[in-house]
């Protein structure tokens, strides 16, 4: 069934309130304070949301809080856009231009580099900081709300907006090949997405599954929602171990991850410099990579450690979402190289076309076409 994405957790920590929806090292978060951590959230941006679809920026990093803003945000019937905290001021401006912005979130941890960011603007800006009742403001020319996530508040606060084509999402592309470019992504989409990948990896509440991308890589989408809808625990990678293979073995291991995804180059640095024969990985059951080619050696390799885990080629751009999937069982000791991009998923139709636009011979080289209920609105602003 698809519905606003919020809800599927909502519906979890309806479920599950004890249940832990969120561990980053140590630090573990329940469904019930992940509910309603997010709903103080919804509740202070509620004054500030004065347009449909009006974009909040989310300046954070790896964090609890930064999940909970995601939330509170969807909730309050606006849109998220993740800004990377290790962005230019640059590329910030650009996109709190481009998604005309005049809120953003953020904890004590970047605010004075938000603040520095912002400070040659001459807009005004709404500045919600996620920090008790012992962090004081600054005073100067932003409008500052503090939200105290210990706090009492109310835990019966819903989207009042239930059209599933409005935006959830706006995310950047790298910009590689020229201006960044922000994805619109709707509800709709996520949510059609979310119940593919809940009944193709059969997701459960047992289940913990690694947050290892950037929240402003679409990948995320799947690390959050789809974990959330299950009534899983999304085990975060701290920012400053995101690229430490030692640190990532260990994390696997430790917190018995179940399911793992990441671009490819991750999992070669796993294999090269993670000393990855020094663990045991036997709840890992499903390993995920997506955006890169893949090697079957690369595989291979990583099969005679992740002994019980299916391997899945996960091919789609941002604007689609993941449109293709290629699964290799576990116990496979040959694997295709390079890995196929695999079989359309059951909502998506494509044609191969060659130079003239016309339908490709069988086996003949051309270019992919796809057609998804999971494509973008658009670019914003073009």
């Amino acid at each position: 069934m698809n519905k606003l994405i919020h809800t599927w957790m909502l519906d979890s920590a309806q479920r599950l309130p004890t249940a832990e929806a969120i561990r980053i090292n140590n630090r573990t978060v329940s469904y019930r304070e992940l509910e309603q951590g997010s709903q103080a959230i919804a509740t202070q941006l509620g004054a500030t949301i004065t347009k449909e679809e009006q974009c909040i920026g989310l300046y954070f990093g790896k964090c609890p809080e930064a999940i909970m803003a995601i939330y509170g945000v969807l909730q309050a019937d606006a849109v998220y856009v993740p800004i990377d905290i290790k962005n230019p001021a640059t590329r910030v401006h650009y996109i709190i231009d481009q998604c005309k912005m005049s809120t953003l979130i953020t904890t004590p941890d970047f605010l004075d580099q938000l603040r520095s960011i912002l400070a040659d603007t001459q807009q005004s800006f709404n500045i919600v900081v996620v920090a008790n009742d012992q962090w004081h403001a600054p005073v100067d020319q932003f409008r500052y709300i503090t939200i105290n996530l210990n706090a009492p508040t109310e835990s019966n606060f819903f989207a009042r907006n239930s059209d599933l084509t409005r935006l959830a999402t706006t995310l950047f592309t790298s910009g590689s090949t020229g201006m960044p470019k922000g994805a619109m992504i709707s509800h709709n989409s996520v949510s059609i997405f979310i119940n593919w990948v809940i009944d193709y990896f059969q997701l459960t509440e047992k289940d913990r599954c690694i947050s290892h991308a950037p929240l402003h890589f679409d990948l995320s989408l799947l690390d959050i929602f789809a974990t959330h809808a299950a009534g899983a625990c999304v085990v975060l990678v701290p920012d400053n171990m995101s690229g430490n293979p030692r640190f990532l073995t260990q994390y696997i291991a430790q917190h018995d991850i179940t399911v793992w995804q990441s671009v490819p180059s991750v999992l070669v640095l796993l294999l090269k410099y993670g000393d990855i024969a020094k663990h045991q990985y036997p709840s890992l059951r499903h390993i995920l990579f997506a955006g890169e080619r893949v090697s079957g050696t690369l595989l291979e390799n990583l099969s005679v450690h992740f002994i019980n885990g299916e391997f899945h080629n996960i091919y789609g751009a941002t604007e689609t979402n993941d449109t293709f999937v290629f699964s290799i069982p576990a116990g496979t000791h040959a694997f295709p190289d390079p890995l196929p991009i695999g079989k359309a998923l059951p909502y998506v139709d494509f044609l191969i076309v060659d130079h003239n636009n016309q339908p490709a011979a069988e086996f003949a080289e051309g270019e992919l076409l796809v057609r998804t209920p999971t494509t973008m609105r658009g670019y914003r602003n073009t």
